[in-house]
């Protein structure tokens, strides 16, 4: 089962996401794909987001990519290893958004970008009010995406926000996308093709 879980996110996610950033900015496809594929079970998206998010501070704590890989804080990467059976997908966007909140929530409000952190918070609790689980991790991966996306190749753009959320369908997502920016928690910027 494990072997097929991989082919399936070698085949989607890992080039998805590589032919996404290509388009933004110069990128071999097939070796950035090969080399998202070797990340599993992160998320591609996960992926390119822990670079800038281990060179950020939150209060007092500087994070490094190996920390995160091997810390037991609570909703991190090693304890989904531990805790999943491979079948529910990859260590997405919205994971790692609760990772942020549950380990550093008040360092992340108080610190600089604070007012923008509770707005994102706010935001995601709205979406858990008017919709479903893929609102919600939509949400998260708009927040997590729109924080940490400087240097990471990934933008607040529709390809992006459906390789964050593997497993659900192409007409969900959008229509969950949709929603979003109906109820005005996502908005469109069309003039940088995304929100």
């Amino acid at each position: 089962a494990i072997a097929a879980e991989r082919l399936d996110y070698d085949a989607c996610g890992a080039r998805t996401v590589a032919e996404a950033v290509a388009k933004r900015r110069p990128a071999d496809v097939d070796v950035l794909a090969d080399a998202l594929a070797q990340t599993w079970p992160l998320n591609p998206v996960s992926a390119l987001l822990l670079g800038p998010i281990s060179r950020a501070r939150f209060a007092q704590n500087e994070r490094s990519v190996f920390g995160f890989l091997s810390s037991a804080e609570p909703a991190g990467f090693r304890q989904f290893l531990e805790t999943t059976d491979f079948e529910g997908g990859t260590y997405n966007p919205a994971m790692l958004w609760d990772y942020l909140a549950a380990n550093f929530g008040m360092a992340l409000t108080a610190g600089v970008d604070g007012d923008r952190f509770s707005l994102a918070f706010e935001a995601i609790e709205r979406a858990g009010v008017k919709g479903t689980g893929l609102h919600v991790a939509l949400t998260k991966a708009a927040a997590i995406i729109e924080f940490f996306r400087n240097g990471s190749g990934v933008v607040l753009a529709d390809d992006f926000l459906s390789a964050s959320v593997l497993g659900f369908g192409m007409k969900a997502i959008s229509g969950a996308i949709k929603d979003l920016v109906d109820w005005a928690i996502l908005i469109r910027q069309p003039r940088l093709g995304g929100y």
